[in-house]
């Protein structure tokens, strides 16, 4: 229902699978605990495409997953129509720290990176990777919410540039980026 554009509620999926909406209810709960799982799933399938068909090692790999990720979805009819159709709803799941969204991209990223990096380095990022995916995505879904089309080459210089200031060393003030000398 969801990749036909149809409204998914409870009632409407419950009467295509010949099963109650209690039963519905008791599966999903709300409204918003079915949109959820359909979320899940949908995050599911475009993380792995992008985390399968990403090039590069390390840094290269996970800019052009964020990239792909960026490209593929920006263009998934079903999921610009609810985010046009339905913002907060769509926003909400789509970057809610606990959604079932952002947590899978913020994996896939953590994997790509650790693939080159110590478990300590890692940890160091751990911030950034963060600060990262929510941007890129807030970047990404707040164009579409807006009617626009995103760029996905601007998910990979929003990328470079927190990785090069992660990299910067930090200042004998203890504050990376400061000017000063302490």
């Amino acid at each position: 229902m969801f990749e036909a554009g149809e409204r998914i509620d409870v009632l409407a999926v419950a009467r295509r699978l010949g099963v109650s909406r209690a039963t519905m209810h008791r599966w999903f709960g709300t409204r918003d605990e079915l949109l959820s799982a359909v979320f899940d799933r949908v995050a599911d399938d475009f993380v792995a495409a992008a985390e399968e068909s990403a090039e590069g090692e390390g840094d290269e790999r996970m800019l052009d997953f964020s990239r792909r990720l960026a490209a593929s979805s920006a263009v998934f009819a079903p999921l610009t129509e609810i985010t046009q159709h339905e913002p907060g709803v769509a926003l909400r799941l789509l970057l809610a720290l606990d959604g079932p969204v952002r947590p899978k991209v913020g994996e896939a990223i953590r994997r790509m990176l650790g693939a080159t990096r110590s478990a300590r380095e890692l940890k160091r990022l751990d911030a950034t990777i963060d600060l990262y995916v929510d941007a890129a995505m807030s970047l990404q879904w707040a164009t579409v919410t807006a009617g626009g089309q995103p760029e996905p080459e601007r998910v990979v210089v929003l990328g470079r540039a927190l990785l090069a200031y992660d990299e910067k060393p930090v200042a004998r003030g203890g504050r990376r980026g400061s000017r000063g000398t302490g």
